[in-house]
């Protein structure tokens, strides 16, 4: 929002400031044509589709927390594509929130977007440094399907955060031909039961087999083990050095 938008008559004047905004980009981008801009959020209130004819992208909020940052994800994807949503690794505490997390889960949520590092690397170790590295050659990966596909947000039956809804937040991009997808599923709240629903990935073709395998965005992730009902059929999928994996259909 635009705070206090009146001159000092006390007349409303947002209207003005916005294509004076609109003017200035105009300007610096006929002075510098291979310059890429970025829009500012709520500082300035310039996130909508008429800066994105100015801007290369938009920074989506000044709180890089995370878990916070699920929660806006979900939100300014409704209406802007994920390749303009600045979307940065936070340093852990979190600058705004004081909250600690994993370097999987600040990279797992970071992917969703225009991806960026906003913490000082030569604050991080050995592990931590290895890890980033490690979330930045997975984006540059599936970046072609995280910016060219199509975004869904997947339904999750689970547990209801009094406060804040589901405790389980899903998304994902699938590829234009559906032979391709990426899908995060993110546990933002204590769940009421330990037993996870299943999850279907809307988009896919329903009678073709796709190989599902678990992304490491972190060394401590790299080995696991499979988890499943009574019924064998696998409900989540953790990668070893060998790659597994399993074949499931649309």
């Amino acid at each position: 929002p635009l705070v206090q938008a009146s001159n000092e008559y006390g007349k409303a004047s947002s209207r003005e400031q916005v294509r004076q905004v609109y003017r200035l980009f105009d300007r610096l981008r006929e002075r510098h044509p291979s310059v890429e801009f970025e829009s500012c959020a709520s500082g300035g209130g310039r996130i909508d589709f008429e800066i994105l004819k100015r801007v290369e992208r938009v920074w989506t909020s000044d709180s890089n927390d995370a878990l916070e940052r699920q929660f806006i994800l979900r939100g300014a994807s409704m209406v802007l594509p994920l390749q303009v949503l600045g979307s940065h690794i936070g340093p852990s505490p979190s600058h705004t929130t004081r909250r600690r997390h994993s370097m999987a889960f600040r990279g797992a949520t970071a992917l969703f977007g225009h991806l960026g590092i906003e913490a000082d690397l030569l604050g991080f170790d050995e592990r931590d440094l290895a890890d980033v590295s490690r979330v930045v050659d997975v984006y540059k990966h599936y970046r072609d399907l995280l910016h060219g596909g199509d975004f869904v947000r997947l339904d999750v039956e689970t547990g209801i955060d009094r406060v804040r809804g589901s405790s389980v937040f899903a998304h994902g991009v699938v590829s234009k031909d559906r032979r391709r997808a990426i899908v995060s599923i993110a546990q933002i709240s204590t769940e009421e039961s330990l037993a996870a629903d299943h999850i279907r990935i809307v988009g896919l073709l329903p009678d073709e087999k796709y190989r599902v395998e678990f992304v490491p965005l972190s060394e401590s992730q790299v080995s696991g083990t499979h988890i499943g009902p009574a019924t064998k059929q696998p409900m989540w999928l953790t990668s070893s050095v060998a790659g597994d994996h399993v074949v499931l259909s649309g």
